[in-house]
C-alpha cells in the first residue's frame, strides 16, 4: 500500500496559525519529489495496481488491496471533507492517459500553458533543446535589465524534465546563469521550449516491459561507447523491475 500527497506551502494556507519561536518563520513543507512519483507511477504500471485520486492536497492512494485502498479513503473521509475522483488523470501538471499496454503520463496543458506564458504560441518548433554555437558564459557584460522572466522560464522547464528527460542536461546548462543571465541565454532557454512545442504529442509510457524490449532492439547496432550508456540505463530499469515483484 503506497500513499503520497503534494504538501502545498503551509504558511501560504494556513499562516495565521503559525507560531512564534515553533513554525513562524517557516516557508514551506516538504513536497513529493519527481523521482518518488516515477518510482510509484513505475511500480503500479508493472503490477497493474489502480491509482486513486482524492480532492485534498492531490492524494494519490495505490497499492495492490482493493479493499484496503477503500478502508483508507473510509477513514480518511471521517476527518475531512473529500470527494474521490477515481483513477489518477491529473496530478502536479501530469496528464495520465490509460491505454491497454499500459499508462501514458504527459503535460500537453502545462506546457501549452507555458508558451502562452512567453507568448511563443506561434514560434517555430527547434530539432533540438540545445545549439552548439553561440558557447553559453557566464563572462558576458550584456546582462537582461530585468532577470524574473529568464528565472521564471528555467524554473518551469525544470518540471518539464518530469516526462521529457531528453531537455534534461539543456536544462542543467541554462540554470547555470540564474544569478547573471544575458538575452543571450534568454535565446537558450526558450529554445528549449520552442525544442518542447514540436514534441507536444510525444508521452511518456510507464510500461517497463515494452520499454525494456525496445531497448534492447536498439541495443543492436550501437557503437561501444553507446552501448555502455544504455546498459547503465537497462541496469537501472531492470532494478526498477526488481523491486516491483
Amino acid at each position: 500500500m503506497v500513499q503520497f500527497q503534494d504538501t502545498r506551502p503551509a504558511s501560504l494556507q494556513r499562516a495565521f496559525t503559525n507560531k512564534p519561536g515553533v513554525d513562524f518563520a517557516e516557508t514551506f513543507s516538504p513536497v513529493v519529489k519527481p523521482p518518488t512519483v516515477r518510482i510509484i507511477l513505475s511500480l503500479a504500471a508493472q503490477n497493474r495496481w489502480s491509482l486513486r485520486q482524492l480532492d485534498v492536497n492531490d492524494i494519490i492512494i495505490t497499492g495492490n488491496n482493493s479493499t484496503a485502498i477503500s478502508n483508507i479513503i473510509s477513514q480518511l473521509s471521517t476527518a475531512f471533507e473529500l470527494k474521490d475522483l477515481g483513477p489518477l488523470r491529473y496530478f502536479l501538471g501530469l496528464q495520465i492517459d490509460y491505454k491497454k499496454v499500459g499508462f501514458f503520463v504527459h503535460q500537453h496543458k502545462y506546457l501549452t500553458d507555458l508558451l502562452h506564458k512567453f507568448n511563443m504560441t506561434d514560434c517555430k518548433a527547434a530539432s533540438t533543446p540545445i545549439a552548439t554555437t553561440p558557447v553559453l558564459t557566464t563572462t558576458t557584460t550584456d546582462l537582461l535589465s530585468d532577470p524574473t522572466p529568464y528565472r521564471s522560464l528555467v524554473g518551469a522547464l525544470q518540471y518539464a524534465t518530469f516526462t521529457r528527460p531528453d531537455i534534461t542536461f539543456a536544462v542543467n546548462r541554462v540554470c547555470q546563469f540564474m544569478h547573471r543571465p544575458s538575452p543571450a541565454h534568454f535565446v537558450a532557454a526558450k529554445r528549449i521550449l520552442r525544442y518542447l512545442k514540436g514534441i507536444l504529442t510525444k508521452e511518456f509510457c510507464f510500461n517497463l516491459a515494452l520499454l525494456l524490449s525496445l531497448l534492447l532492439q536498439m541495443l543492436i547496432g550501437l557503437g561501444t561507447l553507446d552501448r555502455r550508456s544504455l546498459l547503465v540505463l537497462l541496469s537501472f530499469l531492470a532494478t526498477i523491475l526488481l523491486l516491483a515483484r
